[in-house]
């Protein structure tokens, strides 16, 4: 499962590189959405970056980068602590079932329980 972690990270880092930094925080674009100017890095090593002129754009940009990787990775890693991935995916078409017969279950005991509580 540290596979998977490092593995996620890793392709975030890459689509950080490649085209995130630019659609997140370009100089040229909007307030929403960049306009890739900045793709793979482009125009970023010496400027000023959008967060302050103190701060060299490159450095901004990797900053920022790391936080996307590391978001995914705890992401992946709270999935993979309680067990494997692989076996979450037959159970999703079960899903509506299981709860119903939570819901049920949960009916039921409650009626139970309710002249219990009355009294």
């Amino acid at each position: 499962m540290i596979w998977l972690s490092v593995m996620a990270a890793a392709v975030i880092s890459f689509q950080w590189f490649f085209w995130g930094y630019s659609l997140a925080f370009s100089h040229t674009a909007g307030k929403f959405l960049g306009d890739l100017e900045n793709i793979g890095f482009r125009n970023v090593l010496a400027a000023p970056s959008v967060g302050s002129p103190k701060i060299p754009d490159l450095l901004f940009a990797v900053y920022q980068g790391m936080f996307a990787a590391i978001t995914v990775a705890l992401a992946v890693g709270a999935v993979a602590e309680r067990g494997r991935m692989v076996r979450y995916f037959p159970h999703f078409p079960n899903l509506p079932l299981t709860h119903l017969k939570r819901a049920f279950s949960s009916l039921s005991f409650g009626l139970l329980l309710l002249p219990v509580l009355i009294l």
